[in-house]
């Protein structure tokens, strides 16, 4: 068609791209895509660690520490994301990470393989909260589902990628796996150093994050903050259901005598669906009351892996990989902006790195409780996965109706769903005196006028 146009003399007519997707953000998601392709250590630690001899126990240990460093980089990543600002930790956090991966095939005992797990947990997180205020940030308030969404997008295409690659390589050598996967951070940090470049604002941030304090009113301590407390609960109660993905489900890929390459298989197939659904569900969601979506998903997830534990073989995996995955394209972006609508501009870091916490919490709980039910007994592990996902859901109920009788905007900048703001976010108590201020000044002029 382009051919006949040019040859008729005709412009050709190039696709056009939404106005809110902006060539920094195609920068992002680019990193991100590349960052998950390569992405595989993790997904295939516990096959690495059982194939050299070390029980499903101490394999889940293992992850367990990674979890455990994800607690570390989500405590710190938000507060340095605000004062260093988010290129600068992105780019720290690949390069730390990368290299520290690298160093775990070549660890000769379970401990230094389990110091390095720790290590590349707390190094390769820190992006996460950077990466969510960088987008936040590139954003306006009305399109942050869309813009969540497509970065979701980029990462499961690298996701399903990186499942059959994976597989492959691992059927070769481990060692490529974990040389795979600092290759593809180091590209990341290389992207991010070269390539973003953040609002002003947001660079700056490190400069302004006390004296924006001041400005915009002192930061807000979220342990104050009880919507999102509540949101963070359910949340991680979610996430330790939803990381059984790198614990117990790849034991009961085993325990069906299927092999690495089938279970890389299964994450291809969460990868290819989430790029075939996520983006026109995207109208949807933004209809959607947001509590309802983030606990329709949640409730998929909980049944989804449920499920799993009387599975049978790779066809009753597959269907229940569709469920949870279809709980996953629901809740996620609807999360994210939620988050996003509910910190002040100037602590993005802070409660993205919260909302990373729960990420963080859930990986280092979900090795811990996993393979110990699952040991006992499978249908066990499938009962309570199914239980905590039906309590997160509540709690993210909760949470809305906390945040509507204290009058706080808890997903602000979602717009197209009742009670939802487009403004931008800011301090709830400095919003409520700000509009008694004006309705004062408003009834005074009315009343001096003649």
């Amino acid at each position: 068609m382009r051919g006949e146009r040019a040859a008729a003399g005709l412009p050709c007519r190039r696709p056009r791209l939404p106005p809110w997707l902006t060539g920094q953000l195609m920068t992002v998601y680019a990193g991100a895509f590349l960052n998950r392709i390569g992405g595989v250590a993790l997904l295939f630690l516990v096959f690495f660690l059982t194939r050299r001899g070390y029980t499903p126990g101490e394999a889940g240990a293992t992850v367990s520490l990674y979890g455990a460093g994800n607690v570390v980089a989500a405590l710190g990543g938000g507060v340095l994301s605000d004062r260093l600002g988010p290129r600068g930790t992105i780019v720290l956090s690949m390069f730390a990470g990368g290299a520290t991966v690298l160093a775990i095939p070549a660890a000769s005992t379970l401990w230094l393989i389990m110091t390095l797990c720790f290590a590349a947990g707390a190094a390769l997180e820190l992006y996460r909260p950077a990466s969510a205020a960088l987008i936040n940030s590139l954003t306006a308030p009305d399109h942050r589902i869309e813009a969540f969404a497509m970065y979701r997008l980029a990462m499961n295409a690298g996701v399903s990628g990186a499942g059959v690659l994976g597989g492959l390589i691992a059927a070769a050598s481990f060692t490529y796996v974990f040389v795979l996967d600092a290759a593809t951070c180091f590209a990341f940090g290389a992207i991010a150093l070269l390539f973003v470049h953040p609002p002003p604002r947001l660079a700056a941030s490190g400069d302004d994050g006390a004296a924006g304090g001041r400005r915009q009113g002192r930061p807000i301590g979220l342990h104050r903050h009880k919507p999102l407390l509540v949101y963070l609960l359910g949340a991680t109660l979610l996430c330790t259901v939803f990381f059984q993905v790198q614990v117990t489900l790849p034991l009961k890929v085993r325990d069906l005598g299927l092999s690495p390459g089938d279970f890389g298989a299964l994450m291809s197939i969460n990868g290819a669906l989430i790029l075939a659904v996520q983006m026109p569900l995207v109208p949807l969601l933004r209809r959607c009351n947001p509590a309802a979506a983030v606990a329709v998903g949640y409730l998929l997830v909980g049944l989804g892996f449920a499920a799993a534990e009387w599975a049978t073989g790779m066809p009753t995996l597959v269907a229940t990989v569709l469920a949870w995955t279809l709980g996953e394209i629901i809740f996620a972006p609807v999360s994210a902006a939620y988050v996003a609508g509910m910190a002040p501009a100037h602590q993005q870091g802070r409660y993205q790195g919260a909302s990373s916490l729960t990420y963080a919490l859930g990986l280092l709980l979900a090795p811990l409780v996993g393979p110990a039910i699952y040991d006992s007994s499978p249908h066990a592990l499938g009962l309570a996965c199914g239980v905590s996902a039906t309590v997160a859901a509540m709690l993210i109920v909760t949470s809305t109706r906390l945040a509507a009788r204290s009058g706080v905007s808890g997903v602000s900048g979602v717009s197209g769903v009742s009670g939802v703001g487009t403004e931008e976010p800011t301090d709830p108590p400095r919003a409520s005196s700000s509009a008694l201020q004006a309705a004062r000044r408003l009834r005074q002029s009315t009343m001096s006028s003649p």
